[in-house]
C-alpha cells in the first residue's frame, strides 16, 4: 500500500480519536460496565462488558459485539457510540472488545495480525458459560476497522453470529473475493459519502466502493436486485446531511440488506452526542442497529448440520451451536449424557449403532457437554445451544 495513503489515513484517524478524547464526559459511560480477559490463541485478550439494568442470567438476553476503529479503544467506542444507554433501555449484552495494536485483523497491510475470528469465538463461549448469552442471537457491530471486522465474521465466523452493521466500514478487496459464507446473513450498512477516511467510492488497498459491498450481500442472500428507497425526514433543518434508506428485500429466510446512506456525511456515528467531523442527528445509528439486529434469530433450517466432522470411532460431532434435534451416526451401541456446566445430568439416551435422532429442543441457550461411552470408546465433547 502507498505510504503516503498510509500516512494520511492514520493522520485523519489520530485526529478523530484526538477529538473524541478531548471531548469525552465520563457521565456518557452507563453504569454496570466491567473489564474481562480471556486467553485466545495464546494471548491474553480484553474485552468490556455491560450488562444492563436489571440483568438476570436466566433471561438468556441477546449479546451485540462493538468493535471499536482503528486507534481507538474499547472505551472510547463505548462512550462515543452510547450503545451502552441502549442496552439499558433495551434489555441486551454488550460486549467492547478490545484489538491487537488498537486494531482489528481485516486483510489490511497494516494494523493487527492477530487471530481476531478466533478471539471472537472464544468470547462467544465465555459469555455462553457466564452470562447464559441467547446464542441464537449473536450480533455484531462497529466502527470504521471495526465495521471491516463485522463483516468479517459475517464471512469467517458466519455459524455463530446472527446478522451484522458497520459503520463508516466496508471490506477490503482480498477479503471480498474469498468471502463464501456457508448461510445468509442481515446486513446493516451506515456510510457517510463524504467519508475521508473509508470513501464511500473505494480507496485502493484498503477499501471497496459501497455499492460493490451492497451488491455483494444482496447477491449471496438472494435479494431482489432493485432496492425500495426512501429519505428519512429531517429533525433540523439547518443540517447540512440528508440520509436515504436503501433496502434490498425478499431475501432469503426473510432475512434484508439494509442502507442508510448519509449524503454529505463524514466518517462518524450518526447519533452519537460527541460532534466530531459532520455527524447526521436524524436517526441514532445504536438505536437503528438494535431494532434491526433484534429482528433476526438464528433459525435451524434443516434439523441436521451439513458441517459434521466424523471422529476415529465413526461419530459425527456437530458445529456449534447445534441444531435442536441431532442425527448422530454411530458405529457401536453407545451411551449418551448431557451435563449442564454445573456437572449436573439432564439428559440420558441409549443409543444404536447406525443413525439415531436426539432431540435436545428442551434445553436453554448455554454450554453443555455431551459425554459418548461405549466399549470402544469414552469421549466428551462441548456443546452450545
Amino acid at each position: 500500500m502507498n505510504h503516503i495513503k498510509l500516512k494520511s489515513l492514520q493522520r485523519l484517524l489520530l485526529i478523530f480519536i484526538f477529538a473524541v478524547l478531548s471531548t469525552l464526559d465520563i457521565g456518557l459511560l452507563a453504569q454496570g460496565t466491567t473489564i474481562k480477559s480471556i486467553n485466545s490463541n495464546g494471548l491474553s485478550r480484553s474485552f468490556r462488558v455491560h450488562l444492563p439494568v436489571g440483568f438476570n442470567a436466566n433471561a438468556g438476553l441477546p449479546l451485540v459485539f462493538n468493535f471499536h476503529g482503528f486507534g481507538s479503544s474499547a472505551i472510547e467506542q463505548e462512550i462515543y457510540s452510547g450503545m451502552s444507554i441502549v442496552s439499558d433501555q433495551n434489555s441486551f449484552v454488550v460486549v467492547y472488545p478490545e484489538g491487537i495494536s488498537k486494531a482489528w485483523n481485516v486483510g489490511w497491510a497494516f494494523g493487527s495480525t492477530a487471530n481476531d475470528v478466533k478471539f471472537v469465538s472464544d468470547m462467544i463461549d465465555y459469555m455462553t458459560k457466564e452470562y447464559n448469552i441467547n446464542t441464537k442471537k449473536v450480533y455484531a457491530c462497529g466502527m470504521s476497522n471495526g465495521g471491516f471486522m463485522s463483516y468479517k465474521l459475517a464471512c469467517d465466523l458466519n455459524d455463530r453470529i446472527t446478522a451484522i452493521a458497520s459503520v463508516t466500514g466496508s471490506m477490503v478487496a482480498s477479503e471480498l473475493k474469498k468471502c463464501s459464507p456457508p448461510k445468509t446473513i442481515p446486513i446493516l450498512k451506515i456510510h457517510g459519502t463524504a467519508d475521508d477516511v473509508v470513501a464511500y467510492n473505494g480507496t485502493f488497498g484498503i477499501s471497496q466502493p459501497i455499492t460493490e459491498v451492497l451488491n455483494f450481500w444482496r447477491d449471496h442472500n438472494d435479494c431482489d436486485l432493485v432496492p425500495t428507497n426512501q429519505k428519512l425526514p429531517k429533525l433540523n433543518a439547518q443540517e447540512t446531511t440528508n440520509t436515504e434508506v436503501i433496502r434490498y428485500l425478499n431475501c432469503n429466510n426473510d432475512h434484508e440488506v439494509l442502507h442508510y446512506k448519509v449524503n454529505k456525511g463524514g466518517h462518524t456515528w450518526p447519533g452519537s452526542s460527541i460532534a466530531v467531523g459532520v455527524t447526521s442527528q436524524d436517526f441514532n445509528a445504536s438505536e437503528e442497529i438494535w431494532k434491526f439486529f433484534n429482528r433476526f434469530e438464528t433459525k435451524v433450517v434443516s434439523n441436521i448440520y451439513n458441517q459434521t466432522i466424523i471422529d476415529d470411532y465413526g461419530m459425527h460431532k456437530y458445529s456449534n451451536p447445534i441444531p435442536d434435534v441431532l442425527s448422530l451416526e454411530l458405529n457401536q451401541d453407545t451411551e449418551l449424557i448431557i451435563f449442564n456446566i454445573s456437572g449436573q445430568v439432564i439428559h440420558t439416551q441409549s443409543l444404536l449403532k447406525n443413525n439415531n435422532l436426539i432431540n435436545l429442543s428442551q434445553l436453554s441457550s448455554g454450554l453443555y457437554f455431551m459425554h459418548l461411552r461405549s466399549n470402544q470408546t469414552n469421549k466428551t465433547f462441548k456443546i452450545i445451544k
